[in-house]
């Protein structure tokens, strides 16, 4: 994946490229002045935005003015008739408005995914030792006595008196 910005101290710059002049530039995105940039390598490129992010960093101070635009806070998205009567019964079901269910989606979006993937991926290996735990359990209760493959554990699992069962990878207790 390519990647078309460049960050540097909480600003965000473009990267574009000229065939004609061969040559590489941007601008500063998301602030009310135009800020922009040029080099003929990527290195150069990153120097000159860096610089450039220094540079207007500095006149904002001079200035006393803001360097970011603010944002309102607000946006519109199209997302088709479906997903739209989905998330609004969703946010109904989960007795919250739109707004927080988009809210939350974006946050989620935005936020660091390793640790969601983590726990993910913890819940999935809990999942499957569960379900391998019943179908050990199920053997063991089918062939009255364990037999010299079963891990030690099966003991335990031959004295329970529960009955489970289980289904598409979800495992119940009766």
């Amino acid at each position: 994946m390519t990647v078309q910005v460049m960050k540097y101290k909480e600003h965000i710059g473009s990267v574009d490229f000229d065939f004609d002049d061969g040559c590489l530039h941007g601008k500063l995105l998301y602030i009310n002045d135009l800020v922009t940039y040029e080099a003929e390598t990527l290195p150069a490129l990153k120097e000159e935005f860096e610089a450039a992010v220094d540079d207007y960093i500095e006149t904002c101070c001079e200035l006393g003015v803001e360097p970011n635009r603010p944002f309102k806070g607000s946006f519109n998205v199209r997302i088709g008739q479906d997903l739209h009567k989905k998330i609004v019964y969703k946010a109904a079901e989960v007795g919250i408005t739109v707004n927080e269910a988009v809210s939350r989606a974006v946050s989620d979006y935005v936020t660091d995914s390793s640790r969601k993937k983590l726990i993910d991926d913890v819940g999935d290996q809990i999942k499957k030792y569960v379900y391998q735990a019943s179908l050990q359990a199920n053997n063991v209760r089918a062939a009255g006595e364990r037999k010299s493959s079963d891990p030690v554990w099966a003991d335990h699992l031959k004295t329970t008196r529960s009955i489970y069962t289980v289904n598409v990878g979800r495992v119940y207790e009766h």
